[in-house]
């Protein structure tokens, strides 16, 4: 079984380039760790303002151990995909991937995108604020885990346009 790894800022394009791949290589199985969906309830999330701290609320509530259940069972014939932010923090992950791309993001640009996604003009005051933690998690995993040196490919941050 190959595995490749999706990593980026939510809204970065992951789930775009997931499905591109699966598309041009004609099969794979994609699996997908995101925190960023309507689903999210802000009320479950304790907020911290150390950004080790706020990491590890975020990786604690992505379904890490349902993820590595599910590509353990997926066929070992296929090519697998995982795409998500933090995909390096948990070992359990880190091990399965044969490849990272890392998908550079401009983070406003990103979160902007990620709205529109979800169905906001403008989110509500809730998820602005989680997506405040997320940020500075997400900036401390990608300084301290060093993603963007230990990927294959990096896809370069496209500046901000609007």
């Amino acid at each position: 079984m190959r595995t490749i790894g999706v990593e980026g800022y939510s809204g970065s394009g992951k789930t775009t380039l997931a499905r591109s791949l699966v598309e041009q290589i004609g099969g794979a199985e994609v699996f997908s760790v995101d925190d960023f969906t309507q689903e999210v309830d802000p009320r479950t999330f304790i907020i911290h303002e150390e950004p080790n701290a706020i990491l590890e609320q975020y990786v604690k509530n992505q379904g890490i151990e349902e993820l590595v259940r599910n590509v353990a069972a997926a066929d070992a014939a296929q090519l697998i995909i995982i795409e998500g932010p933090f995909l390096l923090h948990e070992a359990s992950v880190g091990h399965m991937i044969d490849r990272l791309i890392y998908i550079e993001a401009d983070m406003k640009a990103a979160d902007a995108r990620r709205s529109r996604r979800e169905g906001f003009h403008e989110p509500p005051i809730e998820l602005r604020e989680l997506s405040g933690y997320f940020k500075k998690a997400y900036s401390f995993y990608v300084k301290n885990y060093q993603i963007k040196d230990g990927a294959d490919l990096v896809i370069p941050l496209y500046p901000y346009s609007g």
